[in-house]
């Protein structure tokens, strides 16, 4: 085993998070070492690069829209229902102008042009948009609908990957210390207290981890629109890296855990699907469930895990966006049932 130089945090995952994390750590001076299983930017570089913001941004501002705390707040709890405290979501909405002044001293970029049409992703004309159920009922009945997506400037679905790419660039101006195909399978806990994780890592040298960078681009490219084929190019990736990685320790005085979900878990997925088992998976290979296992193993506990997310979209023609899809079923002889689809105008409550 290659004991490793100590340090004074340790970030397991290498996403948006665990990247915003990293420099916080190295602003506040501590000499830090970040580990993902991937070569950085998770799913956060497969995401159109969007950060929900309001309660008065500069670019709600420029683009004429009125929104504050209270009002950002008083959307959100609707949506959240309770998993999330009210003095953590009133935080969140206060310090939300902040968050986007800091990444963008951290090198993202934005703009107020606001998309007037409401839709799943904007064009490149637009920056600004509505992207979620801000306009729709009941939600507006309590609060003054305000656009809060605020996608990274960039071309087409290039925004999450620019979007990370300036949090990596930044924190590598800083100092952090990025250890790619690296992967923690356990904790090092000491006196009930973590103090270093065990992993294991391939160099990045040679033939072998230049087919496995390739490998893993196209897999990551077809993963979550031809998951076959994805899944092929992914198990040949992960057999170069069994044969390759070497045992490996880093010692730290705080470990942080900022990996991704569970939907690459079979045995997860379907413990907590919450009726979502036959959805297509949206993520990368990362998201198995290692770190919060991880995080259980040190004797934390865990909740809201059948609680998922999942999108159909019904609406091509944008015409759609101003009527409702109805349901007939059940309501005619067996042997006649069928479903219909039908579109309104939105003129009356539903």
């Amino acid at each position: 085993m290659k004991l490793e130089q100590s340090y004074d945090v340790v970030i397991v995952g290498y996403g948006a998070a665990g990247a915003a994390a990293a420099i916080e750590a190295a602003d506040a001076g501590a000499r830090v070492l970040v580990l993902d299983r991937g070569y950085g930017g998770g799913a956060s570089t497969l995401s159109g690069g969007v950060v929900y913001a309001g309660g008065g941004t500069p670019y709600q501002k420029a683009a004429g829209l009125q929104d504050s705390p209270e009002n950002m707040f008083n959307y959100l709890r609707q949506e959240v229902k309770g998993f999330v405290s009210d003095a953590t979501l009133r935080r969140f909405c206060e310090t939300s102008p902040a968050m986007i002044a800091w990444l963008e001293r951290q090198g993202a970029q934005y703009r107020g042009t606001l998309c007037p049409y409401k839709t799943s992703y904007p064009t490149d004309a637009h920056y600004l948009y509505y992207s979620g159920n801000e306009k729709a009922w009941p939600y507006k009945l309590e609060a003054e609908p305000a656009a809060r997506g605020h996608r990274q400037v960039a071309k087409g679905m290039s925004s999450g990957h620019v979007f990370f790419e300036a949090l990596r660039r930044s924190a590598a101006a800083k100092g952090v210390e990025f250890k790619p195909l690296s992967r923690v399978h356990e904790l090092i806990i000491e006196n009930r207290a973590v103090v270093g994780v065990r992993y294991r890592t391939m160099e990045l040298s040679g033939p072998a981890r230049r087919q496995h960078q390739r490998l893993s681009q196209l897999a990551g490219k077809l993963g979550n629109w031809v998951p076959p084929a994805g899944g092929k190019l992914n198990a040949k990736a992960e057999a170069l890296w069994q044969v390759n990685a070497t045992e490996a320790e880093a010692r730290a005085t705080s470990v942080i855990l900022s990996g991704g979900g569970f939907v690459f878990n079979p045995e997860m997925k379907a413990r907590y699907d919450g009726g979502f088992k036959d959805i297509s998976p949206l993520g990368t290979v990362g998201d198995d469930g290692t770190v919060i296992n991880l995080g259980v193993s040190a004797g934390g506990t865990t909740d809201h895990l059948e609680r998922m997310t999942a999108w159909r979209f019904m609406s091509p023609p944008s015409a759609l966006l101003e009527g409702v899809m109805t349901r007939l079923i059940g309501h005619l002889p067996r042997s006649s049932r069928f479903l219909a689809q039908t579109a309104r105008p939105l003129t009356a409550h539903p």
